[in-house]
């Protein structure tokens, strides 16, 4: 016959049998969801690292463009007062002479570089320049050194005019 006493134990066994592999299929499963959470944590971080580092590259971009049409600006302002000098200096004398003349020829060039500058904006003269120097390597390079001697002496003028403003404010 059936005897309990026996079958209790089979009884608890089964039981322990059953609770472990629920256990195990409450693990699995949490297992699963901390897989796929973790998956989906992983991919929301990328697409934020990717979103991020965009708009870095469209900012950096922007404040780069900004400089350099400042920049720009400043040259074109800085050239037209060259020419304006130059002018002064050639209606304001009686004498002619190969100085006169050629003050008035780098007074006109000058002026044409400043308009040209002033016509384009900074792609369109990156292209020209990129243009001139594959075409002619070696104007580019002589251009390249006189337009480097002449910002440089521009900007040792600007900053000696903003230096004496400033001693004199003093």
């Amino acid at each position: 016959m059936n005897d309990p006493a026996r079958n209790a134990p089979q009884s608890t066994a089964q039981d322990a049998k059953n609770a472990a592999a629920d256990v195990a299929a409450h693990g699995k499963q949490a297992a699963v969801e901390v897989a796929q959470t973790g998956k989906q944590a992983a991919t929301d971080v990328a697409a934020q690292t990717k979103k991020e580092a965009t708009n870095l590259i469209a900012q950096t971009r922007n404040e780069i463009r900004d400089q350099a049409e400042q920049q720009r600006a400043s040259m074109v302002s800085g050239l037209r007062s060259i020419v304006d000098q130059l002018t002064s200096m050639t209606k304001n004398t009686d004498e002619d002479g190969s100085a006169v003349e050629l003050a008035a020829r780098a007074r006109d060039r000058v002026h044409t570089a400043a308009d040209w500058l002033d016509q384009r904006d900074i792609p369109q003269i990156g292209n020209e320049l990129r243009r001139m120097g594959r075409q002619r390597p070696g104007a580019f390079l002589l251009t390249a050194a006189v337009a480097g001697v002449a910002a440089g002496r521009l900007t040792r003028g600007v900053v000696a005019e903003h230096t004496d403003d400033s001693a004199g404010r003093t």
